[in-house]
């Protein structure tokens, strides 16, 4: 697809799942990343462990979630709905 139609489909999907207008919408662009999906391979598990302890030591204010930021591959409903829930979980540890 084209970057202007894949951005259009955004804007359907977002509306679809109730996230906002599509019309809302004031900017967009997509990235197109060779290799985006992770390898699982026999050192897969503690490659991830690594990554999580250095996550857990270096930023501790910082949330990952979805696709890339599990380190595990997703549908895209799964990866929109870690999503919610991580800005959902953010909001309520800021009203603490």
């Amino acid at each position: 697809m084209t970057d202007g139609d894949l951005i259009a489909l955004a804007q359907q999907e977002i509306a679809a799942i109730g996230l906002m207008r599509g019309e809302d919408v004031t900017d967009a662009c997509v990235v197109r990343q060779k290799k985006a999906y992770p390898v699982y391979d026999e050192t897969y598990l503690e490659n991830v462990r690594m990554i999580r302890l250095s996550w857990r030591a270096d930023f501790q204010r910082c949330i990952s979630s979805a696709r890339n930021g599990m380190h595990k591959y997703n549908n895209q409903d799964h990866a929109m709905m870690t999503g919610m829930l991580t800005a959902a979980n953010i909001l309520a540890a800021d009203a603490l």
